[in-house]
């Protein structure tokens, strides 16, 4: 739908988390990326994929360096 849910930041070791989601669909999409980094792709979270005992689903991002840097 679209809707925002929450908004993570990640700490200075990249650990981010978010918490009070119904075990549901979502897509986490990186807005600002460090300097000097491009956006990571959208990361899709289906509600099969969250652990039925701790109600948890954990993801990694990867992002890489920009090849070309403009002024």
């Amino acid at each position: 739908s679209g809707l925002v849910v929450g908004q993570i930041t990640s700490d200075a070791n990249g650990y981010a988390k978010l918490g009070g989601l119904l075990s549901d669909d979502y897509m986490l999409r990186e807005v600002t990326p460090p300097v000097g980094y491009s956006p990571a792709k959208d990361i899709d979270v289906l509600a099969t994929e969250f652990d039925a005992e701790t109600k948890t689903v954990k993801r990694q991002l990867s992002i890489s360096r920009l090849k070309h840097q403009f002024q």
